[in-house]
């Protein structure tokens, strides 16, 4: 399983090998809230402003149930590949079903 910490980390290596030892601001919204509340966390001396929109600072049990509904949804998706769909030909449709379907259980209201 790949953390929000864990892309902030490979987002830290790759500022270092462009150079990059300060961000002026890292701002982000739900998801990009995350990786903006991580950054500020974890590399405190890299970050001069952060703005953090939209985010708490850990996941509750009905996000992880939301998401992991999401998932099981997507990956079932005969066009889905295994995520390797690309070359062919099929769009997965099961990402939009996955929120659509959600989004209109009785459990959501």
């Amino acid at each position: 399983m790949i953390t929000v910490r864990d892309q902030v980390d490979v987002e830290a290596e790759l500022a270092n090998h462009l150079r990059i030892a300060t961000w002026r601001a890292v701002i982000g919204g739900s998801m990009g809230g995350m990786r903006s509340l991580e950054w500020t966390v974890g590399y405190p001396e890299r970050v001069a402003r952060s703005v953090v929109l939209a985010v708490g600072a850990a996941s509750t049990s009905d996000e992880i149930a939301h998401s992991a509904l999401q998932v099981r949804v997507i990956k079932s998706d005969p066009a889905f590949h295994g995520g390797d769909y690309y070359d062919t030909g099929e769009a997965p449709i099961a990402a939009s079903l996955s929120r659509g379907a959600w989004d209109r259980s009785p459990i959501a209201r």
